[in-house]
């Protein structure tokens, strides 16, 4: 999801400059194949006005587990239920 929306994002700042866009992205899977493992990491939120990451820092899935530098980051590790991931 988001590749998709990041995607968007940059589209739709490219040809409607004048608007506020806002970019919210959950836990997203920053990798860009085994060829590009940061890419995420120097793109997502760079297009948008405002960008937003929740962030589960002890996801078992790779690539997601780092706070993106170009997003206000909420790590809402902590506030996950037990039930999840064996916890």
């Amino acid at each position: 999801g988001a590749f998709v929306a990041d995607s968007t994002v940059a589209e739709l700042k490219a040809k409607r400059p004048e608007l506020y866009v806002q970019q919210t992205l959950l836990d997203p899977f920053c990798g860009r194949g085994i060829i590009d493992p940061g890419y995420g990491k120097r793109r997502f939120g760079v297009a948008a006005d405002y960008a937003q990451q929740y962030l589960n820092t002890d996801d078992p899935v790779p690539n997601t587990n780092e706070p993106l530098p170009n997003c206000v980051v909420y790590d809402v590790t902590s506030i996950r239920p037990e039930s999840i991931f064996g916890h």
